[in-house]
């Protein structure tokens, strides 16, 4: 097995990361400034709550620190969820044993068993960017919860 957890300063610069899944919606934050902004300008019944609106999402946007969640190359996986800070996990594909997107109402984990029947679980906020690609990569590993039951798709 090759995965193994090592310091953020030692990850192998090749191959290059494909998909950065980060802590902060910057799409949706961007989306929201936008609409608060036009909402300031067009609407004068709305232009208070656009100024509250924008106000608001600026702070998220420039004040709020961001963190890397997770970042997909061709070769493998790095999970930054380590008790230590400056360490991460490496996952390379063919260590992935079983993986499994699991949507709550408060948070969704992201739970990856390796070969050697460890399990990384890691919280996620972008099911839209991080299930694609695990499917791209390992779909044939994916687990798939039917009527109370796990079920594992071959």
């Amino acid at each position: 097995m090759k995965s193994k957890t090592l310091k953020i300063r030692n990850i192998p610069n090749e191959p290059p990361i494909i998909a950065t899944v980060s802590v902060k919606p910057t799409p949706a934050l961007t989306a929201m400034m936008f609409i608060s902004f036009i909402m300031i300008i067009f609407n004068q019944i709305f232009s208070y709550m656009g100024v509250l609106l924008f106000g608001l999402s600026s702070f998220c946007l420039f004040v709020l620190p961001d963190r890397k969640l997770i970042e997909f190359t061709h070769d493998y996986i790095i999970l930054y969820n380590c008790k230590e800070r400056g360490d991460c996990t490496l996952i390379y594909w063919e260590d992935i044993l079983t993986w499994q997107y699991i949507w709550r109402a408060d948070r969704d984990e992201l739970r990856i068993e390796l070969v050697d029947h460890t399990i990384e679980s890691i919280e996620c906020y972008s099911k839209k960017t991080v299930v694609p690609l695990l499917r791209a990569f390992v779909r044939e590993k994916e687990k798939i919860i039917q009527k109370g039951k796990r079920v594992k798709v071959a």
